[in-house]
């Protein structure tokens, strides 16, 4: 995680528990009629992903993020009226105003594209201009996060540009919420088509996974080491096997039986 296409196939992290009842759904403390229906149709397409209503989330506003809070917040509304996204401005990688489109760098020195060396880094891994020079404002931003008050947990925000455009913003969702349109950490809408993007490199995982599996993704991630563990073990090996060819010879030339 963050992975958005989890969220827009199956409302993951959200439907693990079909009921929803480790989410709180974050509103405006006064939601418009639209904003309601995003709400609304959000709730029924987690419902359509588990089988089962959404009969136990919980729906607050900006003051039910909080430090030390174990759900999982879904932020929903337009950047104009939704005071949730100023609270968790220090901690999204993207932020959209009036002004435009705002992204922040996550990563610094060691984890920076040009200082990056030693670790796989994603292609699609993107600069602050690669989204403002998309043209006009964009429609909607969806972007995945840990939650900052408990790790293990996420946040997910999806902020409207105004809303005039929740009814675009729906009819788009719905009909590539199955596809991989939506991916990655942040994704864009402008019309009627999602531009997705990995943002920064931080990662946080969800869920068991086995001890072999667990292996395999950290070199999957840091696939250096396993060139150097490669090396160190043909090291040692090196080392034992000269060690035990000298023991041999000097049993032979010995006239030892039983080198």
């Amino acid at each position: 995680m963050p992975n958005l296409e989890l969220f827009a196939n199956a409302g993951f992290p959200f439907t693990r528990l079909a009921d929803l009842s480790g989410t709180t759904v974050v509103m405006p403390d006064k939601p418009s009629n639209e904003e309601i229906e995003l709400y609304l149709t959000m709730m029924g397409h987690f419902g359509a992903q588990t089988g089962m209503p959404v009969l136990r989330l919980t729906v607050g506003n900006a003051e039910s993020m909080h430090a030390g809070s174990t759900q999982d917040f879904l932020v929903l509304g337009t950047i104009n009226d939704q005071p949730a996204l100023n609270k968790l401005s220090n901690n999204l990688p993207v932020t959209m105003d009036a002004e435009g489109v705002h992204v922040k760098d996550t990563e610094g020195f060691f984890n920076s594209r040009e200082h990056a060396w030693w670790k796989v880094r994603p292609n699609d891994h993107i600069t602050s201009g690669d989204i403002q020079t998309a043209g006009t404002l964009p429609d909607t931003i969806i972007e995945g996060i840990e939650s900052p008050y408990s790790s293990g947990h996420s946040v997910v925000v999806i902020a409207v540009r105004d809303s005039a455009n929740v009814p675009l913003f729906l009819t788009a969702f719905l009909q590539v919420a199955q596809s991989s349109e939506i991916a990655n950490s942040v994704s864009v809408l402008h019309g009627n088509k999602f531009d997705s993007f990995r943002i920064g490199s931080n990662y946080y995982h969800l869920g068991y996974i086995n001890p072999w599996a667990q292996l395999s993704l950290w070199f999957q991630n840091y696939p250096w080491l396993l060139v150097l563990g490669v090396v160190l073990t043909c090291c040692m090996l090196a080392v034992w096997l000269r060690v035990f060819l000298r023991r041999r010879a000097r049993r032979r030339l010995a006239g030892r039986e039983d080198y």
